[in-house]
C-alpha cells in the first residue's frame, strides 16, 4: 500500500508541475522563496517628457507592462519636464498594482520628477518620497 501511495504522489507532483510549467510559459514568473509563482518586475523607461503631449504612449506603456507583471521597475532618471497628466498616470498606475498587489520601484528618478510630485503633494503616494 506504502508503495501504491509514493508512486502516486509522484505522479500527482509531476502533473502539478508539468501544469504550472505550461501556465507560466510566458517567462514572466518565477518561483519565491515560499514556492509560490510571483511575476517578474518589468521596466519601464521613461523618457524626458511625462507630459500631456505624450500621455496616451506613456500610459500604453505601462498598461503592457501591467499586463506582464504586478512590479515594476521605473528608470527616470532622463525625466525633465513634468505636468499634472504624467502624475495622473503615475497615480493610475500605482493605484493599479496596490489593487494587484503589485508595487512600483524607482530607479534614479529625476530632480524634477521628484519635485513635481512634492509639489503636487503625491510623492509619498507614488513612492517618491526621500
Amino acid at each position: 500500500m506504502l508503495r501504491y501511495t509514493k508512486v502516486f504522489c509522484a505522479c500527482f507532483l509531476s502533473l502539478v508541475v508539468i501544469l504550472l510549467s505550461e501556465s507560466v510559459s510566458s517567462g514572466h514568473y518565477y518561483f519565491d522563496c515560499l514556492g509560490f509563482y510571483v511575476k517578474e518586475k518589468t521596466c519601464v523607461t521613461l523618457d524626458e517628457s511625462l507630459c500631456i503631449a505624450n500621455a496616451e504612449s506613456v500610459y500604453d506603456t505601462f498598461l503592457k507592462a501591467l499586463d506582464a507583471s504586478n512590479a515594476i521597475e521605473v528608470e527616470a532618471s532622463r525625466v525633465k519636464k513634468v505636468d499634472t497628466a504624467g502624475l495622473q498616470i503615475i497615480l493610475a498606475v500605482k493605484n493599479r498594482l496596490d489593487k494587484a498587489g503589485g508595487n512600483i520601484m524607482w530607479n534614479k528618478p529625476s530632480k524634477e520628477l521628484v519635485d513635481s510630485a512634492k509639489v503636487l503633494g503625491v510623492s509619498g503616494i507614488v513612492g517618491l518620497d526621500d
